[in-house]
């Protein structure tokens, strides 16, 4: 890790990974007032609920790698 290139390119990919998380974050909650308010039967607001819960994992999931890959790079450049 001692020779990291390219640590400017790679910061600047873990802040757009954090940025499109947040944007994922928004869509999320818009997606789901309206899934709540659609008047769907129970059972389809229940799958896609699900649906949208396992995207949100997704998402936290590349942010904390984001976050991870970060620290390396700044403990090392």
């Amino acid at each position: 890790m001692r020779t990291i290139k390219q640590p400017d390119q790679i910061l600047a990919g873990c802040r757009e990974i954090k940025r499109l998380e947040h944007l994922a974050d928004d869509v999320l909650r818009a997606g789901l007032g309206r899934l709540f308010k659609s008047g769907s039967d129970p059972l389809t607001v229940i799958k896609w609920k699900e649906i949208y819960d396992l995207i949100e994992s997704a998402t936290d999931r590349c942010l904390q790698v984001a976050n991870v890959i970060e620290g390396v790079v700044l403990e090392h450049s």
